[in-house]
């Protein structure tokens, strides 16, 4: 196999990855902190594109809230991180590290064998 094959296999699997660990982080952390946003009254945050709340939750979850945008961390960052287990800050942090490789592997992909 030559190097444009690895790489786009690699990128294949990436993108794999990535939609598995949108999906899994959707499913167990989101649920899990909007079910508690909701007991303990809270207003959940406006719906936005699809997959966008994932994707928004794991920011606010693994960057530190001098870091983020107020509007952000006024939606989502306040009870978020109040609410969060150890659990959702790792899938969060797999999530970050999944699109991070997807978009590499793309990257180096398109810069070399794209015409």
């Amino acid at each position: 196999m030559d190097n444009q094959a690895i790489l786009g296999f690699g990128g294949f699997f990436a993108f794999l990855f990535w939609a598995i660990m949108l999906k899994v982080f959707g499913l167990i952390s989101v649920r899990y902190i909007e079910s508690k946003m909701v007991k303990d009254g809270c207003i959940l945050p406006p719906r936005r594109a699809m997959g966008s709340i994932e994707i928004n939750y794991a920011i606010v979850l693994l960057i530190p809230k001098s870091r983020i945008s107020r509007s952000m961390y006024a939606y989502f960052g306040i009870d978020a991180q109040r609410i969060a287990r150890k659990k959702d800050i790792v899938l969060a942090c797999l999530l970050h590290i999944s699109s991070f490789l997807m978009f590499s592997f793309m990257g180096i992909y398109y810069f070399l064998y794209v015409e």
